[in-house]
């Protein structure tokens, strides 16, 4: 296994590394920490304590799932759901273009091997679950993908990125000319023994007359379905039935939910930590559904169009919504969480760096709601290389960790280990003579006449100046001389940090599917180690 501290990773944000540390000053922010076995045996001894309509959850949890691809492990879950001593583990992330950057699938994978290990430590089953987030409007955060490409990151966009309207993202659907933008992905694919099976993936998950949400769930199905991950979508009219009851509070709150995360956001900067969520206090948290379009409703209880315009419905007005069609609201980011959690006994959530920093404004909002927020567990992080990438790392002797540092500080490291040449110390021990000579000559003409001196500064500096531009142009020339060498740094770079990024937030499992055909799910599956809190290069035989 081929690890890289995050400390060596400048990506990585400070909160994030404190949270891994076991910071007593960030851990007070949250319900328990993932490395403490007894705060997860004792939320998960408290989270079944509630009633959670278990029946009926998992009827629309079956009925979501079939409309997917309903696989025996999947059913088998289901099943075991239906026990009142059964937990969750759940993770989420947005619908996107055939599930979005890697990070999605690592998030999923990391679900279904800590669920495993949870359930030997409670001693009791934990389900898997994978919350689509079909609410969020922003389109242009998911309407596109990446590939490793010889010029870079190549990107495929889909559509325009503008949202105007708002309208939930996972209820758009795909039109005819979504057909010719998966060509064009096609067309780039490897053409080997895995290129008919991925676009067969392709053609049965995303096209024409689908939406988001809908494309989403069907591929995230057939990749990782067969190991039992039961998906969730977030804009199911009949989940937000049985969310109901937590709207209706949410309702009645009149903005205090707002208040308790704002007064734990300014208790977080005090204790020198950024805020995630920036809170409106104005704003009641969730969204009103008119046309299929997303629209805010203020704690005066005014549906609120694009100009902050609104048109006024009493309390009386939005419970009596609430209680006959809750599917017409939608949970902004701080509210959707505590929906998650009183729908499901949720003893762990895995998340992002950005979902553990916006999980720590939350924790008095729970209190309020008196559902018990859980433990959050930071997904595996891991950059996935083969052979190929492999030998150009050996070839230029880097170390794993040096691929996050300066890409010219590393390249010149690269080609003087290379050449056993170093022109920062030829052009060092230059400069040395240089200032030594310079210093004899000042001597020697102050000696004769002190105003000699000073005609001498700026020839001085000038032949400093063109020792260094010598230096310059000598390290060009050897990046010219050694190009194989810098191509194979520029390669590794590209294809592990690409855009100072770490893969996973990049790059699309489909690329990696088309050189490693499906197996590739089970290889990650036997070889993340959830144990490890350490950036993870899994190196994937071919």
């Amino acid at each position: 296994m081929i690890t890289v501290p995050f400390n060596k990773i400048p990506v990585k944000p400070q909160l994030y590394r404190d949270y891994i540390a076991g910071n007593p000053r960030l851990l007070r922010f949250y319900s328990g920490y993932y490395r403490n076995p007894d705060d997860l045996k004792r939320i998960g001894a408290k989270v079944v304590q509630h009633d959670y309509q278990r029946p009926l959850l998992v009827e629309v949890l079956r009925e979501i799932n079939q409309s997917y691809g309903l696989t025996p492990a999947i059913e088998a879950n289901l099943e075991l759901l239906k026990y009142e001593d059964t937990v969750t583990i759940i993770t989420g992330q947005q619908a996107g273009l055939y599930t979005g950057p890697l990070y999605t699938i690592l998030k999923a994978i990391s679900t279904l091997k800590i669920a495993s290990r949870l359930s030997k430590l409670l001693n009791r089953p934990v389900v898997p679950l994978f919350w689509i987030e079909s609410s969020d409007h922003d389109l242009a955060e998911v309407n596109h993908i990446f590939f490793p490409a010889a010029q870079g990151p190549q990107e495929f966009t889909f559509g325009k990125s503008e949202n105007p309207n708002q309208q939930s993202v996972g209820s758009i659907k795909f039109g005819k000319d979504f057909e010719q933008f998966s060509d064009r992905i096609k067309k780039t694919l490897a053409k080997n023994d895995f290129y008919d099976a991925v676009i067969r993936l392709m053609d049965e998950t995303y096209y024409p007359g689908v939406t988001y949400s809908e494309a989403f769930g069907k591929m995230m199905s057939r990749l990782l379905g067969r190991f039992g991950l039961i998906m969730v979508d977030a804009e199911s009219a009949k989940l937000k039935r049985l969310a109901s009851p937590i709207i209706i509070r949410k309702i009645q709150d009149k903005g205090r939910m707002n208040e308790l995360i704002l007064e734990q956001s300014q208790a977080l900067e005090k204790a020198d930590f950024k805020r995630q969520i920036q809170i409106r206090t104005e704003l009641l948290n969730i969204f009103i559904l008119k046309d299929n379009n997303r629209v805010p409703i203020n704690v005066l209880g005014e549906v609120l169009g694009n100009g902050e315009n609104g048109n006024l419905l009493d309390n009386k007005a939005l419970l009596q919504i609430a209680q006959e069609n809750p599917e017409r609201f939608s949970p902004k980011v701080a509210f959707r969480p505590i929906v998650q959690d009183f729908l499901f006994p949720t003893v762990v959530y895995v998340g992002g760096p950005s979902e553990l920093a916006y999980f720590a404004q939350l924790k008095t909002a729970y209190e309020f709601f008196n559902i018990q927020m859980p433990i959050i567990w930071p997904r595996t992080s891991a950059s996935i290389i083969d052979n190929k990438i492999y030998r150009h790392i050996q070839k230029t002797n880097i170390q794993f960790t040096e691929i996050f540092r300066d890409y010219d500080e590393v390249l010149r490291e690269i080609l003087i280990r290379h050449l056993e040449t170093n022109p920062d110390e030829i052009f060092a021990s230059a400069e040395e003579k240089l200032t030594a000579i310079i210093d004899w000559l000042m001597q020697s003409l102050e000696k004769i006449d002190h105003s000699l001196i000073e005609q001498m500064d700026n020839p001085s500096k000038k032949m400093l100046y063109q020792l260094q531009s010598v230096k310059n142009k000598t390290i060009s020339a050897l990046k010219i001389k050694e190009d194989n060498m810098v191509k194979s740094w520029e390669i590794i770079r590209s294809f592990v940090f690409p855009n100072k990024k770490l893969q996973e937030r990049v790059y699309n499992v489909l690329y990696f599917l088309s050189r490693h055909g499906f197996w590739l799910m089970d290889y990650i599956m036997d070889n993340l180690d959830t144990d490890l809190d350490e950036h993870q290069i899994l190196n994937v035989p071919t």
